[in-house]
């Protein structure tokens, strides 16, 4: 996985980074397992290595919209850990805005099951 797709002289280039359904696809289906593919490469289960694979055997990509995993990167990669409190930053993105988003994508990816299931049928 080389250097951060879309990103060009550490700016982000909108004209090439991932969003929609190729983000979803590329994070859900190459980034997780690649990630998981790191407790075959270990050394041992003592290492980073090794429970960085074994989180990413265990957790699935629960952001069905590549357009709100795109808002979120964007976020946290304007953010800077630096000092403590900067650090005690990412514990308050964590339960705000992620859970903001997570809980915004659930409720459009049910309110879009719900008008699909009540639009009438085009079958007589």
């Amino acid at each position: 996985m080389g250097s951060a797709q879309g990103h060009k002289g550490g700016k982000l280039d909108h004209n090439k980074a991932m969003t929609g359904d190729d983000l979803h696809d590329f994070v859900s289906g190459k980034l997780f397992p690649y990630l998981h593919g790191f407790t075959a490469k270990a050394s041992g289960p003592n290492t980073l290595e090794y429970k960085i694979g074994q989180i990413f055997g265990e957790i699935k990509n629960k952001i069905r919209s590549g357009y709100n995993l795109r808002e979120i990167i964007d976020y946290i990669d304007e953010l800077r850990f630096r000092s403590q409190a900067e650090k005690h930053e990412l514990s308050h993105l964590y339960e705000a805005k992620i859970g903001t988003w997570a809980t915004r994508g659930a409720m459009a990816e049910s309110t879009t099951r719900h008008v699909r299931s009540s639009a009438p049928s085009s079958r007589c």
